[in-house]
């Protein structure tokens, strides 16, 4: 099938450029995809449903396939989406995305069972996938499986970009399986990328430290003093851990939390 260069400006001009090219030509497929994405750029999901589905009439592929799926997938259609991903993994069973999204698609639906079996054979082509390996980790920790889960997600390579959520999945699962040590660790790593950590330690920064001196004493006097007690008293060691939330050190409010579950 012969292809078109397209024009590169804004995208209505590509739309209607697009649209006369089909009024000429209705079976043209690449001009059906390439309008489907026009409109998908723009928001336009359920008409770029129809011409990805048009394209699809005229042959099928896995990739229109995939795409048409993850449209379904992005209006939360399940059911639908599932049959794109299925279809497409039919006609390319190398293509690791189609698999990925479809074990997102199944887990949505409640069907676990088929999320965890795509999610693996994801892996069976790219085991070191970052979602393959944190969906599957997620549907393990959900079933207390948490060594299990913990194993996938150390899996993760290094250099993958570590999101917010899978900082929250880690931490909570130490917490579970009892490694405070790592599960404060990971809490730490959470608040450099979390924005409600950000924004709350910009808060407290922004606040002047001699607004909380009383007759008490100075918040450093407090906190001076709540050292002296904490060793021993549970209490103190919280209100320690709210003191040092007050002067922005979030790293020593975290220490002082885990350490009053020993006190």
């Amino acid at each position: 099938m012969q292809g078109r260069e397209f024009s590169k400006e804004e995208p209505l001009k590509r739309i209607k450029e697009l649209l006369d090219v089909l009024l000429a030509d209705k079976n043209n497929k690449a001009a059906h995809i390439a309008l489907a994405m026009e409109l998908a750029r723009i928001g336009k999901y359920e008409r770029s449903i129809k011409f990805f589905s048009s394209a699809l009439s005229i042959e099928e592929d896995y990739l229109s396939l995939y795409n048409l799926g993850s449209l379904y997938y992005k209006l939360e259609d399940f059911k639908n989406a599932i049959i794109c991903f299925e279809r497409s993994k039919s006609l390319n069973p190398s293509f690791v995305m189609s698999y990925l999204v479809l074990g997102l698609s199944y887990s949505r639906r409640g069907d676990l069972k088929a999320a965890k079996m795509n999610f693996i054979q994801a892996l069976m082509k790219d085991p070191s996938n970052r979602v393959a390996l944190t969906g599957l980790s997620i549907l393990f920790h959900n079933s207390g499986r948490y060594l299990e889960s913990m194993n996938l997600l150390s899996k993760i390579p290094a250099t993958a970009n570590i999101n917010e959520r899978l900082l929250r999945l880690k931490s909570e699962i130490f917490f579970v399986s009892g490694n405070f040590l790592k599960c404060k660790e990971e809490l730490k790593n959470l608040k450099k990328v979390s924005d409600r950590f950000k924004s709350y330690d910009a808060f407290v920064r922004s606040v002047p430290v001699a607004i909380y001196d009383d007759k008490f004493g100075t918040l450093e006097d407090k906190i001076s003093r709540l050292q002296l007690e904490s060793k021993t008293n549970r209490e103190s060691m919280i209100k320690l851990s709210l003191l040092h939330l007050f002067t922005g050190n979030t790293d020593e409010a975290i220490d002082c939390l885990f350490e009053a579950r020993g006190v």
